[in-house]
């Protein structure tokens, strides 16, 4: 069960932090989640996750597993009070800066049943600061003292939460002031498994940052990515996909890709200067999970898939 955890975990990282299945140039069929309506225009990546399905599953969060996954929710939820199975489903999504004096615009939307009065209540506890009340488009909304961040209630059991510039932006698209997200990163992300634990996808911002370029390379030059982590039986899969302007590209990335995993496999971590110490168990996981890898290109993409089955 805790091959099932790592896995999980990693594949987590991996769709939330780099790369999907659906083809450079694919549209997919629409599927219907409730807070994608409200995702305004310009949002350049969405990462959802299946809350009320990870902490039911008995692989991942069940006793036979310590209850990892279900101990990391709970430690995330009771920093405010509340329980994991108080929330179902959280979509987060944002913007790349323009800039690098531009701060990172973000937000959440997350379906729950929690009440808008103790929600609030238990953010203004957990915050140590009181929240300022207002309206906006004749929604509720509530501010911090600097005007950075807020909370906003866009309808029934869904909450939005985060930058004020992009929760603002969400009650512009509900009140249908603003257009919701549509084009290639609305394709690609209702090209994802309408049945995935957890799933994401973005576009590349133009230019190229320099910071990012010296740490990951050639896959900077990716155009897209998107990901997602399906169980199907008992079998927890992987998929996900760079989509590169041309076809060496993504030779160049898979290179990378493929000499990262060959040093994960064969390397003894620990003689790398540097190195951060992690419990063994956890790297013999890590390497073995790597065995299970595999990485290949198609028509100028990169696609990358890891499954296990316990």
């Amino acid at each position: 069960m805790k091959r099932v955890y790592s896995l999980f975990m990693v594949s987590l990282l991996l769709t939330v932090l780099l790369v999907p299945s659906t083809g450079c140039g694919g549209t997919g069929s629409a599927q219907s989640v409730g807070a994608l309506s409200l995702v305004p225009e310009g949002a350049a990546y969405i990462v959802y996750i299946d809350i009320a399905r990870l902490i039911s599953d008995e692989d991942l969060c069940g006793d036979g597993n310590g209850g990892s996954c279900r101990d990391i929710l709970d430690g995330i939820t009771d920093q405010i009070g509340l329980s994991a199975d108080e929330l179902w489903e959280v979509m987060v999504f944002g913007k790349v800066p323009a800039g690098p004096s531009d701060p990172a615009a973000s937000a959440a939307l997350i379906t729950t049943a929690v009440e808008k009065e103790r929600f609030i209540a238990l953010i203004e506890e957990a915050g140590g600061q009181d929240l300022v009340p207002g309206q906006y488009r004749s929604f509720d909304i509530y501010v911090d003292d600097f005007d950075e961040n807020a909370i906003a209630f866009p309808d029934e059991g869904l909450i939005v939460m985060g930058s004020l510039s992009i929760v603002k932006e969400v009650l512009d698209t509900r009140a249908g002031e603003q257009a919701a997200l549509g084009g290639e990163l609305k394709a690609k992300y209702d090209a994802l498994p309408s049945n995935a634990l957890v799933k994401a996808a973005g576009v590349m911002p133009p230019g190229e940052n320099v910071s990012s370029a010296e740490f990951w390379g050639p896959l900077t030059a990716a155009r897209t990515y998107a990901g997602s982590v399906v169980k199907s039986g008992s079998t927890f899969r992987f998929e996900g996909e760079l989509c590169f302007t041309s076809l060496e590209s993504a030779y160049e990335a898979c290179s990378v890709l493929e000499a990262a995993l060959a040093m994960l496999r064969m390397v003894d971590l620990r003689e790398i200067p540097g190195y951060v110490p992690v419990p063994e168990e956890s790297l013999s996981r890590l390497q073995e999970l790597a065995e299970t890898v595999t990485v290949e290109v198609r028509d100028s993409s990169v696609f990358v898939s890891l499954e296990i089955t316990p």
